[in-house]
C-alpha cells in the first residue's frame, strides 16, 4: 500500500502496486468492514513500463485523484 484516504462516510480508498503479477497498479474503495465496493487497475502498456499509483486525494464530492510515476514512458509521451 503506497496511500491511504478516508472519505466522509468511513470508507477507505487505497492505491497498491503489483510488481509480481501485473507490473501495474490500482485504486480501490473499500468499505469500513474491509468489503470492496470497487477497483480501479493502472495497466501498464507495455512488459517493459510499470504503472505506479502513489498518492491518493479526495475532493467534496469524493472524487479520487491520483498521482504516481511510470519506470518508462508512454507512447506519445516524455519523462
Amino acid at each position: 500500500v503506497f496511500d491511504l484516504v478516508v472519505d466522509g462516510g468511513n470508507n477507505l480508498y487505497i492505491s497498491v502496486f503489483d510488481a509480481v503479477l501485473v507490473r501495474g497498479g490500482a485504486v480501490r474503495k473499500l468499505t469500513n468492514t474491509g468489503a470492496t465496493l470497487w477497483t480501479q487497475r493502472l495497466e501498464p502498456v507495455a512488459t517493459s513500463i510499470s504503472a505506479r499509483p502513489r498518492a491518493l486525494a479526495l475532493d467534496p464530492e469524493n472524487n479520487v485523484y491520483v498521482t504516481g510515476e511510470t519506470t518508462a514512458a508512454y507512447p506519445g509521451f516524455s519523462n
